[in-house]
């Protein structure tokens, strides 16, 4: 009995001594006993209950859900129901909250002659979209050189130079310095920031180019952005793709 009850005490305790020793100059050194107890946790198996108590608070429980009597529509037949009554939404709106906007109709002015700065926007009505905030900046640079923005040819030439890529010439080889300078920006989580920016831009280009030197005058324009989008192009809109004209007569 006291066997049983003394490794009973030492599964719950262990007990160690343990001599601590201090030392000091002036005087011996003393001993002293220490306790250090390590406490085990014993958790009895009543606790554990089994799975079956654990879900039976649970109200979505299998076991608890009735037989399917096929008297219900399945899931896919929800999802069904679910965009029907989308569609029904967005025709509601149609109907009645659409002509609501008539009260905000304005008159439409076209632009002046002086307002030569085109700004494409694209919104994504009812949804946050990352492209919304993308502003495109268009300008003609014979408008440019027509008010007065652009002093002279040089001025013209260098603007181009310094366009590079952003500039879209018309295509033809005569009209090689003809064309329209386009700026985009995405930078800003805004567009109307995009558009200041797009708008800087420009005039960054504008007046630098109205800054005379010598060695970019002489400068040829680089084709290559040109050539590289009218070779894409061909592959949607070829202008030498075959038509009924070029069919043989003498096969009908």
């Amino acid at each position: 009995m006291s066997f049983a009850t003394g490794f009973s005490s030492s599964l719950r305790t262990a007990t160690s001594n343990g001599v601590v020793a201090s030392s000091s100059s002036s005087s011996s050194s003393s001993s002293a006993t220490a306790a250090v107890v390590r406490s085990f946790s014993l958790s009895a198996r009543v606790y554990a209950k089994p799975r079956k108590q654990r879900n039976a608070a649970d109200p979505m429980a299998l076991r608890k859900m009735a037989k399917f009597n096929y008297d219900d529509v399945p899931t896919l037949g929800h999802a069904i129901l679910a965009r029907k009554r989308e569609m029904l939404q967005l025709l509601r709106t149609v109907e009645f909250e659409i002509p609501k906007l008539s009260a905000f109709r304005q008159t439409y002015t076209p632009p002046k002659d002086k307002q030569y700065l085109k700004f494409r926007f694209q919104h994504f009505q009812g949804e946050n979209h990352p492209a919304s905030r993308k502003v495109v900046l268009s300008v003609n640079v014979d408008d440019l050189a027509k008010e007065g923005a652009v002093k002279d040819a040089k001025s013209k030439h260098k603007l181009l130079l310094l366009a590079g890529s952003r500039f879209h010439s018309k295509g033809r080889q005569e009209d090689a310095d003809k064309g329209e300078i386009k700026i985009s920006c995405e930078l800003f989580p805004n567009e109307r920031q995009n558009m200041k920016w797009c708008s800087d831009t420009l005039d960054a280009l504008v007046s630098e180019a109205n800054v005379r030197t010598n060695e970019i005058d002489e400068l040829p324009l680089d084709p290559r952005a040109g050539l590289t989008r009218a070779d894409k192009k061909r592959h949607y809109l070829r202008a030498d793709r075959p038509s009924l004209r070029d069919f043989p007569k003498q096969w009908l």
